[in-house]
């Protein structure tokens, strides 16, 4: 029987006793064939005895050489036969697995010796064949090994849709996998973003009623338990001239170099106008101590970083920012004022910040002592060789005078200055730093206890920790490639360092209250807390993170030993992927906070509740913004007071608000540029005071204690005003176009248009979240949300507040 496999066999079977050439075909044969069996083959090879040898079962009998009509008749009738036989057997017990082979067949003729002869031959070039091979042995193994080609052409084309098969099978599992991650993604960012907006987010009501002429009443002039306070706040590196402290080196030395500058000579010798003398060789020394020289690692993590900052920069460059993001100095704005180092001369001439302090009817005033100032040294061999005994006998001079003024003191130990010989060997990383610190209180304490009302062991701890010790970003910290990528692990540098301040403030509360000389000391901590809300759906796993390392784990630590709760609080931060986002929509201060007064009254409440069972009292021991037009600032005081006093409403026990600052002063690595002071300096002009009209109105309610509608309406009223003239005013972050916001300073300002947005306490509304997916979802719903009004399923859950009359 005839088989269609045999016709690949004989298609493939060169024409022995002839000398053939190479050539190429007119006819395309396309066909499924099925190879013969065994005894198939042997029947092929004994009928094929009986005719020439390169005849095949197709060809019975040879053509002439001019019977190319009957030769392509033959071969067609050979196919008709050959496709009937393979339908036949696929519905016997012949079924096979069928092979596709598709064969281009050329029909030519062949000349030689005068004698033409039909040639078939196969795509492929076919060798020159001598006569003198068997034509029977050349015919026989052709055909085996046809029939061993078509199997592994057979094995190769079901490999090949196998694995077609196999990657399209992979790429389906792939898409499906990946919506399944997606959704499951989506879910629990939906899920972790309902809970925080439950805890954080919710509507409250006001309890004040804004119809009434007095929005506010403190009880300024009650004493005891009942008494509130009023208070300004500063610190020795903003305000302290003659300080060769971390901070002044670290603004003298350019970006990850060594400086050549040695500001000792300049400054340790002052001391002795203002205060005594100074050893002669603790001057000496620290003039000729030379800068501390970073690890060689180190110093490759810093120009790594300064290299990446180059290329932002030079990308944001080309994108037309009107102000490059970094420059060449660890401190902006500080180079370009005349006198920086002289700061706001407070260690000279304290008498002038006393005096606008006072004349504002305040009853506390916030200070601190340096820690370099009164140890310029390790004290490697005790602290008589190293103390300056001198400048602590001025600070004992200096918190006189402010209690000659009327006025309390609240005295800080640590605000964010670590003696340069400290970071030498690690700092708040190291254990001995602990003992070192203790050594410092106890010279503090006993020189001027019994003239101190409040004391501050540490001002923002974790604050101090994160930017020095995480960011390389303040004085004192280039940590390594390592500590920075296992900071925020439990055994990381962050809470390696926040440890040690913890037992140090623990081990200074117990020293206070031993030698203190008063009934009952007053100690606590001032903790900044800032209220921080995700800009889209994938960043509230950003937002938990950062509230679970910043907002209650360093109070918990030390919650037994405290007496007051110190919050500094200064507004919102909008969390986008690993950093800040700037929201156009939304009032920012100079220095890039967002400003939400709510964020104050939900901080408290959160605060109240979590240490509500330790009894613990409140303290605003920072609160303030920087606006050099003090547009924004009268405002600003107004709606954070009524914070306070909305939350102190409540029930929450708050002894008193203190507002940052007096006069523009040194704002750490932003330099002199956001101006947060109630006085505006004139550093051009001997440093001259030039009071704003803030001022005045801090002084009334200072003096009164009371808010008024009038003076709400009046401050809100002229903000407002300069937001509809499309009023700009100056604004010290860098912001890309995709609206980032650069943690570095500038040395000289952006222009930023005020915004005509409600920002008032309890007047906030909300936006959602503004990534792609959430945004999509709302104006999906937002059909839905107009057919029906939501209502309140509760009171508590509306915010109630009467419309405000102007």
């Amino acid at each position: 029987m005839l088989k269609p496999g045999w016709l690949a066999g004989w298609l493939a079977c060169p024409f022995a006793g002839h000398e053939v050439g190479r050539t190429w075909v007119p006819i395309e044969v396309s066909y499924l064939y099925q190879l013969p069996k065994s005894h198939e083959f042997a029947e092929s090879q004994q009928r094929s005895a009986e005719q020439p040898d390169w005849v095949g079962p197709l060809y019975p009998a040879v053509p002439g050489p001019h019977d190319h009509g009957s030769f392509k008749t033959h071969l067609e009738s050979s196919l008709s036969r050959a496709k009937e036989n393979d339908a036949l057997s696929r519905s016997s017990d012949y079924r096979k697995r069928d092979v596709q082979a598709r064969s281009i067949v050329q029909f030519t003729h062949i000349v030689n010796d005068d004698q033409t002869l039909p040639h078939l031959a196969p795509t492929t070039w076919l060798d020159t064949v001598s006569p003198r091979h068997s034509p029977r042995t050349l015919s026989h193994s052709t055909h085996s090994g046809e029939v061993m080609r078509r199997k592994n052409v057979a094995n190769l084309n079901g490999k090949n849709r196998y694995n077609q098969m196999t990657l399209i099978t992979v790429f389906i599992l792939a898409t499906k996998l990946a919506g399944a991650l997606v959704t499951v993604t989506v879910a629990a960012n939906a899920f972790s973003f309902s809970r925080y907006r439950k805890k954080n987010l919710r509507r409250f009501r006001s309890p004040i009623n804004e119809s009434d002429d007095i929005l506010a009443s403190f009880n300024v002039k009650a004493e005891g338990e009942n008494e509130f306070f009023f208070g300004l706040a500063t610190a020795p590196a903003h305000v302290e001239d003659r300080l060769n402290d971390a901070w002044l080196q670290f603004a003298e030395e350019d970006s990850g170099e060594k400086s050549d500058l040695q500001p000792a000579d300049a400054i340790m010798g002052a001391a002795i106008a203002d205060g005594g003398s100074q050893p002669a060789s603790i001057s000496s020394k620290e003039a000729n101590k030379s800068m501390k020289i970073k690890k060689p690692l180190k110093i490759a993590m810093e120009a790594m970083v300064r290299g990446f900052e180059k290329y932002i920069e030079k990308e944001e460059e080309e994108e037309e920012l009107p102000v490059p993001v970094t420059n060449d100095h660890n401190v902006t704005a500080w180079h370009n004022v005349p006198n920086p180092q002289e700061r706001l001369r407070f260690w000279s001439d304290p008498d002038t910040e006393l005096k606008l302090a006072k004349d504002t009817g305040i009853s506390v005033f916030r200070m601190g002592i340096d820690w370099t100032r009164i140890m310029p040294e390790e004290p490697l061999n005790g602290l008589k060789e190293t103390v300056n005994y001198a400048a602590l006998e001025r600070y004992k001079w200096i918190i006189n005078r402010v209690r000659s003024y009327g006025m309390k003191v609240m005295l800080t130990f640590f605000h964010h200055s670590l003696p340069p010989w400290a970071a030498e060997y690690g700092g708040w990383k190291m254990e001995k730093t602990v003992d070192y610190f203790m050594d410092f209180t106890r010279l503090v304490v006993d020189s001027v206890s019994e003239m101190v009302d409040y004391w501050i062991t540490f001002n923002e701890p974790h604050v101090f920790c994160m930017l020095t010790y995480c960011a390389g970003a303040w004085p004192g910290g280039h940590p390594d490639m390592l500590e920075v990528a296992t900071s925020a692990l439990p055994t990381g540098v962050f809470n390696q360092a926040m440890n040690w301040m913890a037992i140090a403030h623990s081990k200074a509360y117990d020293y206070i209250h031993e030698k203190s000389t008063s009934s009952k000391p007053i100690v606590g901590i001032a903790h900044h807390v800032s209220f921080m809300r995700p800009y889209g759906l994938f960043d509230v796993a950003a937002v938990t993170l950062a509230n679970s390392l910043t907002i209650f784990p360093y109070v918990d630590s030390v919650s037994d030993k405290l007496d007051f709760i110190g919050i500094n609080y200064y507004g919102q931060e909008v969390v986008s992927g690993a950093g800040l986002r700037l929201v156009e929509t939304d009032e920012y201060s100079e220095s890039g906070r967002g400003v939400y007064p709510d964020g104050l009254y939900r901080m408290l409440i959160q605060f109240h509740e979590r240490y509500k069972h330790l009894n613990i009292p409140f303290i605003i021991t920072e609160n303030g913004v920087s606006d050099e037009t003090d547009l924004i600032r009268r405002p600003y005081i107004i709606e954070h007071l009524l914070a306070v006093y909305a939350a102190m409403k409540t029930g929450i026990p708050i002894l008193g608000y203190l507002f940052w600052t007096i006069s523009d002063n040194w704002e750490w690595a932003d330099g002199y540029g956001p101006k947060f002071g109630l006085v505006a300096v004139d550093r051009a002009n001997g440093l001259a005071r030039i009071p704003r009209p803030s001022y005045h109105l801090f002084t009334q309610v200072a003096t009164t204690g009371k808010v008024t509608r009038e003076d709400r309406a009046r401050a809100w009223n002229e903000l407002q005003t300069a937001a509809k003239e499309k009023k700009t005013r100056p604004f010290y972050r860098a912001v890309n176009k995709h609206g980032f916001m650069y943690a570095g300073g500038l040395e000289e300002p952006t222009q930023r248009p005020y915004v005509a947005r409600d920002w008032r306490f309890g007047h906030y509304e909300m936006e959602g979240l503004q990534d792609p997916f959430s945004r999509l979802s709302r104006c999906v719903l937002k059909p839905f949300s107009l057919v029906k009004k939501r209502k309140p399923q509760n009171d508590d859950a509306e915010l109630v507040l009467q419309p405000l009359a102007v």
